[in-house]
């Protein structure tokens, strides 16, 4: 089966991208959704308010004090992704198995942080999105993400140039939806061949 990522910086197009994938037929495991249901376990709630009891409140993890604690503190970002990330690739094992059973040809999986886990290894192929800086901050505004949290988000990873040079696809989300949708049809086409 051939496993695709689709990686990109924050609000670069991966989810819309992902959306349209999915709409076209395909199977998509989204690594950020699969955090948030994670996030929602009881086991993992109460191993996050034993280690950071500010984050948690009325058997919730608030993500904003949650994304302050990890870029504030590298020893706090490395304990809570020891947490989650063995769940995650539990849970991404389990979404390919599923697919090999049913002799899926094709998968396709968002991985925010792909080439800063140094995870493209685990994939058959790349597809990375951009968009203009400009792009970027007025969707951030648009989705009422904290400007601090952006910038901090940015900050931790790589360039969109530096992603953009690792990947096998480049898809510029700053057009129109059809031609988005035509890109990445192109590119499923290709990759299928």
């Amino acid at each position: 089966m051939i496993l695709v990522a689709i990686t990109g910086t924050i609000c670069s197009g991966k989810s819309f991208i992902s959306k349209i994938i999915e709409r076209l037929g395909y199977p998509i495991f989204s690594c950020d959704e699969e955090i948030y249901k994670i996030l929602k376990q009881k086991s993992t709630l109460k191993k996050i308010s034993l280690e950071f009891p500010q984050v948690v409140s009325r058997n919730e993890v608030n993500k904003k004090k949650l994304a302050e604690i990890i870029f504030e503190n590298l020893r706090s970002k490395q304990q809570i992704e020891a947490m989650l990330y063995p769940k995650l690739f539990d849970k991404q094992n389990k979404f390919i198995a599923g697919l090999e059973k049913k002799k899926a040809r094709i998968s396709f999986f968002e991985v925010p942080l792909l080439y800063e886990k140094n995870l493209e290894d685990q994939y058959s192929c790349v597809i990375t999105t951009c968009a203009g800086e400009n792009i970027l901050a007025n969707r951030a505004t648009n989705r009422k993400i904290d400007q601090k949290v952006f910038c901090n988000i940015l900050k931790n990873q790589l360039s969109s140039k530096e992603k953009e040079d690792r990947a096998d696809y480049v898809i510029n989300t700053d057009c129109s939806k059809m031609e988005v949708e035509n890109k990445i049809k192109k590119i499923i086409n290709e990759i299928l061949k």
